[in-house]
């Protein structure tokens, strides 16, 4: 089995977006188009280490843009609708990044869409960042229509738990199975 990858792009996408925030990253060495998982993984220890704010993975979530997911961004620009876009989404996240798994289910009349990373450094700001850009492009994809009921993670929370709900804009829980 090959070595898990994430796209150049995407982690340029995260060395550009923590410049935005003030966070300077040396730039990335010119290679292939993929990136090994565990120089993403050092990329996320400088990140993590560089950064004072303990929501750095949120941070980068609200700064990343649609075109940083190359072919797959494309396809969710393209996307008819919110549940058509879900479902690309999910499809195509190992394209963007093998480093974990993205999947949704019903839950009554709502959809939950479920992230588990496998990645062994600066687990709980990468789950929150993926999350946090899921929902951040979802409010993309809809003009500003998409309105989550919560987000739950498995971690305990990094900060104040007022800056998550002020960041994602909705209930935010911790502790979930």
């Amino acid at each position: 089995m090959s070595e898990p990858t994430v796209t150049r792009r995407f982690s340029q996408a995260l060395v550009e977006t923590a410049a935005r925030l003030g966070i300077n990253l040396p730039a990335m060495a010119p290679g292939e188009e993929r990136v090994r998982l565990d120089v993403h993984d050092a990329l996320w220890v400088k990140l993590c280490a560089a950064g004072d704010d303990p929501l750095i993975g949120l941070q980068l979530a609200l700064h990343l843009q649609v075109g940083h997911l190359d072919v797959a961004g494309l396809l969710l620009m393209s996307s008819e609708t919110l549940g058509e876009a879900l479902e690309l989404y999910t499809e195509y996240h190992p394209i963007v990044s093998q480093g974990g798994e993205v999947w949704f289910h019903d839950v009554g009349d709502q959809v939950a869409l479920c992230y588990a990373g496998h990645y062994e450094v600066c687990r709980e700001p990468r789950a929150e960042m993926s999350l946090g850009c899921a929902m951040h492009l979802a409010r993309w994809c809809s003009g500003g229509r998409f309105e989550a009921a919560a987000v739950e993670f498995r971690h305990a929370p990094l900060d104040r738990e007022a800056r998550y709900t002020d960041l994602l804009g909705c209930p935010v829980h911790f502790g979930a199975p």
